[in-house]
């Protein structure tokens, strides 16, 4: 009786540890970071053009304005914003581009006429699976000023 509860003990440790070895590893690339919902919480304004973003340059947005960004893996994607209780929303491509470090958005055509979304690239200033800040550069009058935008994964 001895040997055969030694010899289940011994199968059952092979057994554990087989299922562990053959443990998936989580996807760490910018691509499975980006898919998902995210939450715009903030804006920011390089005010005194220097190229960094300071507490006293972002703006946390209202709980009254909720804007969200859906990444879907296959390369489509959706923005919606709740406001005065009605919820807009647009559809759009997405890609990386740039080593990963970019993101390029197309709108896809709506009837809505209302809400749209602006195409263009945005730079990837830090992501992670739970926090994205992406930062956009305009110039005006000669002068290159950066905005972000501060998501949240929900």
């Amino acid at each position: 009786m001895k040997i055969n509860i030694k010899l289940f003990i011994g199968i059952l440790a092979i057994g554990l540890l087989g299922i562990a070895a053959c443990k998936k590893k989580k996807d760490e690339s910018p691509k499975a970071k980006l898919s998902g919902k995210w939450k715009l919480t903030q804006l920011g304004n390089d005010a005194n053009n220097n190229s960094v973003m300071e507490a006293n340059e972002v703006e946390t947005l209202p709980d009254t304005f909720v804007v969200y960004m859906t990444f879907n893996g296959d390369g489509n994607g959706s923005m919606s914003t709740d406001l005065f209780g009605s919820t807009l929303s647009t559809g759009f491509t997405w890609t990386l581009i740039n080593n990963d470090a970019d993101i390029n958005v197309k709108a896809v055509p709506s009837s809505s006429s209302f809400f749209s979304l602006t195409e263009g690239t945005v730079h990837i200033h830090t992501l992670s699976f739970t926090d994205l800040v992406t930062r956009d550069t305009s110039s005006m009058s000669g002068t290159l000023t950066h905005n972000w935008s501060v998501f949240k994964k929900q």
